[in-house]
């Protein structure tokens, strides 16, 4: 397999993205193994491709933000707490959620 032949799946994987059709991204990960052997020069491929900056689009970006600060009295000492929460963002950032959110929808069957 070529790296135009990849980039023609990943154009396909960006283009289903909206209707969540994981279909060529399966296919790329197909791609990958042949009779229990990985294919390193296709991983390869892939990853440049996935990973390069023009298809950085599809992938989903993880980050810690603060979500709760508490100041507690211990004594003569003040005790700082600070939570942080798992954020995904996608599409360029337009779209984001917190994990825990989209595990409490998944859990209630409330896919989006």
């Amino acid at each position: 397999i070529k790296a135009d032949e990849i980039e023609t799946f990943v154009r396909l994987v960006q283009k289903n993205m909206e209707c969540w059709d994981s279909r060529f991204l399966d296919y790329l990960s197909d791609l990958c193994i042949s009779n229990d052997v990985a294919i390193p020069v296709t991983q390869e491929l892939i990853c440049k491709s996935v990973l390069s900056e023009s298809n950085s689009n599809i992938l989903i970006q993880t980050r810690l933000t603060p979500c709760l600060t508490q100041i507690e009295e211990e004594g003569d000492l003040q005790v700082i707490n600070s939570v942080q929460e798992v954020t995904l963002s996608w599409n360029d950032g337009e779209e984001q959620r917190s994990l825990e959110v989209l595990a409490s929808k998944v859990q209630k069957g409330d896919c989006e």
